[in-house]
């Protein structure tokens, strides 16, 4: 993640985000992990984790300053399906939108026009999905519950397969989806989308049950900086840390950024052993929105 004086710059005297309400962390990857980790670690405080495939690249370090993760070009639709090529959070209802407020924020950056960028569930899973995908280089969120579905696009012009950095964003609520980019509104659609809740997990850079046959598993490529999930809910119960045991045995070890010593209320806490993994509780401003569907 770039530290606050260059990844907020730009964003601060822009749009405000589409929902304010909507700003309590339900978890947050920095992805700031050393090259060769193997655990995505969630800095909210609720234990998230993730798992990082073996074909993904940590460690990478960004234009203007940070790192990030790196999904190399794969075709999205040709076999065999790479399940290393995904990051992968494991279930948990906190992820689940429920009939609240929610929104996805992330920092992507492409050259491709195509890819699923993140998603929880797919078409055709129990309880409904979200996800954000990004035909012709224009991005999409897409919610479907239990009143029916709603997608926000990047419109017509605007395209995040620039090569140049992009902050997207979706807000759900009771009864609209709003996109917004780089601070921008692109969209809102005001249909409700009811109740959703499924026990997928949540996979970054493609779906995960798919076969490249009969399901495609429309791979992302590129490189991503953050990903951000929040609700207007508190969640009251912490999560377990269900990975934290995989964190320590990687190596990997998140540090504090400049963007979260300059946040109040900003902290960190090493979680102990020979390598920690430091987890950050902090607020940044906030800029964007995306939709997707499958």
């Amino acid at each position: 993640m770039l530290t606050a004086s260059l990844a907020l710059a730009g964003v601060l005297a822009l749009a405000a985000p589409a929902s304010a309400a909507i700003d309590e962390p339900v978890a947050i990857w920095q992805m700031n992990e050393a090259a060769g980790a193997t655990a995505m670690a969630d800095s909210s405080g609720h234990g998230l984790d993730g798992i990082i495939g073996s074909h993904v690249q940590t460690g990478v370090a960004l234009t203007g300053g940070g790192t990030g993760y790196r999904f190399p070009y794969l075709r999205p639709n040709t076999p065999p399906a790479d399940p290393e090529h995904l990051v992968v959070v494991p279930n948990s209802t906190a992820l689940n939108p429920g009939t609240g407020d929610y929104a996805i924020e992330f920092r992507m950056r492409t050259t491709h026009s195509f890819g699923n960028v993140i998603q929880k569930g797919q078409a055709g899973s129990k309880g409904g999905y979200w996800k954000f995908e990004q035909p012709k280089g224009k991005i999409v969120c897409l919610f479907r519950g239990s009143a029916g579905s709603s997608t926000a696009s990047a419109g017509a012009t605007v395209r995040v397969n620039d090569g140049n950095w992009h902050t997207v964003r979706c807000d759900r609520t009771a009864s609209m989806v709003t996109m917004t980019i780089d601070g921008v509104v692109t969209s809102r659609n005001r249909n409700a989308t009811g109740t959703i809740s499924n026990t997928r997990p949540v996979t970054i850079a493609g779906k995960g049950n798919c076969d490249q046959v009969e399901i495609t598993c429309d791979y992302f490529s590129g490189d991503i900086d953050y990903v951000r999930i929040e609700t207007s809910r508190r969640i009251r119960q912490r999560q377990p840390r269900a990975s934290a045991r995989g964190c320590r045995a990687s190596g990997a070890r998140l540090s504090v950024t400049a963007e979260e010593a300059a946040c109040p209320g900003g902290s960190s806490r090493g979680s102990g052993g020979s390598a920690a993994c430091c987890s950050s509780g902090w607020r940044r401003a906030r800029s964007s929105c995306p939709t997707g569907c499958g």
